[in-house]
């Protein structure tokens, strides 16, 4: 008998951003699906648990006093397990950082832990940005970084926004590019809908925005790209390398790939110097293969 998963989608966003908005916004919206919330706190009282409506109060895990990617990740990891092992019956998993937290350290455990790998078959990051604050906020390091790294971006306050501005505003740390396809939410509504956005196995997976080697101060891009498709072992063995050689200044690695004699196309996710490739489409045309890594690189 085929086990079956947890979907586990992780909602990033900078401090007052909206993420418990979105949150309850998705539980509104599928009533018949049995959720469960990792909900995590910088501080001794949980405020935005009791915020929450829709989920069971038994499968509500809390994280408090601590950041997941730094004080308290062995409790993280510890509280995925037993969540899974208690609740069998969910059928998803929303995860709510921290403002404050780096986003690499909370995806990592669903790439390197085997029984988390197991137990849960990630979704993927979505980014919560404040629409309304948005030039300011972007100028954080950190902010920068959960935008990055997320698979869809959520912008929030878009009804308080004055007229004559708009989501333009929110293209700046992009550079010359733009963002991809992002979800407007209001305090009332959002067109957000889940689904996997990590391998996008019923569709192509959404390359980062970007059109240019500096997106910010500090962080760039790298694009590789393979008219000529190479030999899938040694493609391997060359990204396992070149990420571990550069894994501190690597926040994210995503892309599109097509090898020698393969009737597949594969797709590259990863963070740091973790990363998984997954079976996409078949291969129907000659669409040359690209991995892209944003980070803070120096080579």
């Amino acid at each position: 008998m085929t086990h079956r998963k947890i979907r586990a989608t992780i909602i990033t966003g900078f401090l007052g951003a909206g993420k418990t908005t979105l949150v309850n916004h998705i539980l509104a919206r599928y009533p018949d699906r049995q959720f469960a919330l990792v909900e995590n706190e910088f501080g001794e009282v949980a405020i935005d648990t009791h915020l929450i409506k829709g989920v069971n109060a038994s499968q509500l895990f809390e994280l408090k006093n601590g950041c997941i990617c730094c004080t308290i990740t062995d409790e993280y990891e510890q509280v995925l397990l037993e969540l899974a092992d208690r609740f069998p019956h969910v059928d998803d998993l929303l995860i709510e950082t921290t403002g404050v937290a780096e986003p690499a350290t909370v995806i990592r455990p669903f790439l390197q832990n085997t029984d988390i790998r197991e137990k849960y078959e990630f979704q993927g990051m979505v980014c919560v940005i404040d629409g309304l604050n948005a030039p300011d906020a972007l100028k954080q390091p950190l902010a920068l970084q959960q935008v990055y790294m997320a698979d869809v971006h959520v912008v929030s306050k878009i009804d308080t926004l004055p007229e004559s501005e708009s989501l333009s505003l929110i293209r700046l740390p992009y550079g010359t590019g733009e963002m991809t396809d992002p979800v407007v939410m209001t305090k009332h509504h959002t067109a957000f809908l889940l689904r996997n956005f990590w391998t996008g196995h019923s569709h192509k997976p959404v390359l980062f925005p970007v059109t240019g080697d500096r997106l910010h101060d500090g962080i760039k891009s790298k694009t590789f790209r393979y008219p000529d498709p190479p030999v899938k072992e040694e493609f391997i063995e060359w990204l396992s390398w070149y990420l571990d050689l550069h894994k501190r200044e690597i926040f994210r690695v995503k892309g599109i790939m097509r090898f020698r004699n393969e009737p597949f196309y594969y797709i590259i996710q990863g963070v740091g110097g973790s990363w998984e490739m997954t079976e996409g489409d078949l291969v129907l045309d000659d669409r040359e293969g690209v991995i892209v890594v944003i980070g803070n690189l120096t080579s």
